[in-house]
This record gives C-alpha cells, sequence and structure tokens, in this order.
C-alpha cells in the first residue's frame, strides 16, 4: 500500500540509472518522488533528458519535482580552480577533477536535502549511484556529511550493478539517457 511506504527524494540524472534505482528502492518499501536537477548539464542535454525523465515518472506513476536549471551553480563554484590568476587555481588535472567530483556531488546531495526538507521528507538519494562511472566513495561520504548537517537521512547502496538493466530499460521505453554518464570533466 502506498501510504505504508517511506517517502524519499531521490536525485534523478537520468531515466536510465533512475528506472532502475526506483525499482531498488520500492523493494525497499520507499515511495520515491522524483528530484530532477544537474547544473553541471549543458542546456540542450538537459532538456533532453528531462523528457525521458518525464515519461518515467509518468509510466511509473511518480510525482517529479523539477529544480531550476542554472549551469552558474557549478560553474561559480569551479572559476577559482579553473581560472590561471586566481590563488586556488588547480593545474594538475586530476587534481582539478577531484574538485570537479565533489563539487558535482556538493551539489547534487545539498540540493536533494534542500528539497527533502522543502517537501517534509526525511530520507533523500540519488541515482548517480546507479552509475558505475561515477565516484562512490565521495558520493557517499558528501550524502552522508549532507545529511548530517541537515538532520536527513541519506539511502546509500551500491546500486551499480542495476546500471546496464536500466539502461536497458529505458531503451525498451525509448527514454532518452545520457551518452556522458559520468562525472569526469569533458
Amino acid at each position: 500500500m502506498e501510504q505504508d511506504r517511506i517517502p524519499i527524494i531521490m536525485h534523478v540524472c537520468c531515466a536510465g540509472c533512475a528506472s532502475h534505482l526506483v525499482s531498488e528502492l520500492e523493494k525497499a518499501n520507499f515511495l520515491p518522488k522524483l528530484y530532477y536537477y544537474d547544473p553541471y548539464l549543458s542546456h540542450v542535454e538537459y532538456c533532453y533528458l528531462l523528457t525521458g525523465v518525464q515519461a518515467l515518472a509518468q509510466q511509473k506513476e511518480l510525482e517529479l519535482i523539477l529544480a531550476d536549471y542554472n549551469p552558474d551553480e557549478y560553474n561559480q563554484l569551479m572559476v577559482p580552480y579553473t581560472d590561471n590568476k586566481s590563488i586556488k587555481h588547480i593545474a594538475d588535472r586530476s587534481r582539478l577533477e577531484r574538485k570537479h567530483r565533489e563539487t558535482v556531488a556538493h551539489l547534487i546531495m545539498d540540493s536533494a536535502a534542500r528539497s527533502a526538507i522543502g517537501n517534509g521528507i526525511t530520507y533523500f538519494t540519488s541515482a548517480t549511484l546507479c552509475s558505475p562511472h561515477r565516484d562512490h566513495p565521495v558520493l557517499s561520504r558528501v550524502g552522508s556529511e549532507v545529511a548530517s548537517q541537515f538532520d536527513l537521512k541519506f539511502f546509500y547502496s551500491d546500486f551499480r550493478k542495476g546500471y546496464w538493466s536500466g539502461r536497458h530499460y529505458a531503451k525498451q521505453h525509448n527514454l532518452p539517457v545520457s551518452e556522458y554518464c559520468s562525472d569526469q570533466m569533458e
């Protein structure tokens, strides 16, 4: 019964990872509310993936919350590290990519947590946990830190083994998925 399920804000990156995570959360007695947010994407990619997320929400009969699209959130946080004139400039590519992964994880988890608070929900998680291309130690640590900061509960599990089943579901249902499923810098 839907009323017995525990509501959870589920950050969504694309329909592929989201379809798998929805199934896993429902098995764990959660009622996911999809939360689409990704300031790191280009506007074209954001809109393209949004169509798949909207279709998935409709197919699964789930509420979809759309965050404002604001790429400046990400860009402003990264400028000190990419600007040669900044004292915080990071010239080493691997160190810069680590900073990028941390920044993206913080943006995603912080935004999902704030959405949970705004909707009176205690739990939050992210579909990025389905991707084998994401930095799970960073996602887990940042999610836990943000949960602690806001007195919420971050639901972490290693959902990577369902990555391909999620992409298969998306393909079967003609849902767009990201061709660039990673937290590496483009």
